[in-house]
């Protein structure tokens, strides 16, 4: 790009300031927002008056992926262990993640649906965090994209159990020990049908004429999960333990 970019943080309300701002500005094609699967899932949980429509798509950045992972010392070395493992524990398994009401504790959501186990979901403030806490045997799993568990795998402190994805992840270098990124199975291969990709994209406010714009139907399909993360919601807040 040319033109200078001025770079605005708000953060503010877990990131409701931002939505808020893009909304207001429906029409200005000047401001870019970058953001997450929050888009959906904040008007959601915090009943914001947002919605992912009153923005103009323009381009996805990643697709990201989650992997539910357990502590190296731990005896569980396959899902079917691990869950069997869980649904004996008491109390529950601690299973750490990113904030609340975010992705980690969706699929910490979904992980309790397909199997019939109550899991002990504890928010942190990053990634890092959650798997220090991993590594320490403070809690039993939890679902960290590849990076942020990348080192403590690399140095043999956690297990790597499965991947949330249709398919495994491509790379074939060795990671962690004798293991590549494509030696770990998919979370349905193991039995356990839970499928989950964090959107990273790009967006302008509504009313905004972008040159290159991604149509409203090819965001949709990018964010079919939507409705899934409705209905996980709508049961947690009528669930008596919620």
């Amino acid at each position: 790009m040319k033109q200078p970019v001025v770079v605005s943080l708000k953060g503010g309300a877990s990131g409701a300031e931002a939505l808020m701002y893009m909304k207001a500005g429906a029409g200005d094609a000047n401001k870019v927002l970058i953001a997450y699967s929050l888009i959906y899932m904040l008007p959601l949980s915090a009943k914001l008056p947002f919605s992912w429509r009153e923005l103009t798509p323009i381009s996805v950045i990643a697709l990201d992926q989650f992997v539910l992972w357990n502590n190296a010392s731990q005896p569980q070395t396959s899902v079917k262990d691990f869950v069997a493992a869980a649904k004996a524990a008491t109390p529950p398994f601690k299973m750490g993640g990113t904030g609340s009401k975010r992705e980690d504790q969706i699929l910490t959501v979904l992980l309790e649906k397909q199997t019939g186990t109550k899991f002990a979901y504890v928010p942190y403030s990053s990634g890092g965090e959650a798997a220090t806490q991993l590594v320490g045997n403070h809690t039993a799993s939890n679902v960290n994209n590849p990076s942020e568990n990348l080192e403590v795998w690399r140095a043999g402190q956690v297990r790597a159990l499965c991947v949330f994805d249709k398919e495994r992840i491509e790379y074939k270098t060795k990671v962690a020990g004798n293991q590549s990124w494509s030696d770990v199975p998919t979370c349905k291969e193991e039995g356990l049908d839970v499928q989950y990709l964090m959107l990273r994209a790009m967006f302008l406010p509504a009313r905004s004429r972008p040159t290159r714009a991604l149509s409203t139907s090819t965001c949709s399909a990018r964010s079919h999960r939507l409705r899934n993360t409705r209905t996980i919601w709508k049961s947690r807040r009528s669930s008596p333990s919620s």
